[in-house]
């Protein structure tokens, strides 16, 4: 599979398989710093009560399901 740049703010880019971009790649998205203090950003959609963060659109995880991404 190939992967595709999809553009964020920031000036940043994420990689997604050529697959998922048919989820995701419709939607603006923003770089959302992590709390961790780590110089990594989550992928968001949508606004503070509406979010929308692009790892669980790829997955299809619903609201309240837990995601387990410990390494980042």
């Amino acid at each position: 599979m190939n992967a595709v740049q999809i553009p964020l703010t920031r000036g940043l880019v994420t990689l997604v398989d050529e697959v998922d971009v048919r989820l995701v790649g419709h939607y603006k998205w923003h770089a959302l710093p992590r709390r961790s203090g780590l110089d990594s950003f989550y992928a968001i959609n949508g606004a503070r009560d509406n979010r929308i963060f692009m790892h669980r659109a790829i997955i299809g995880a619903q609201p309240g399901q837990f995601v387990d991404h410990i390494n980042g």
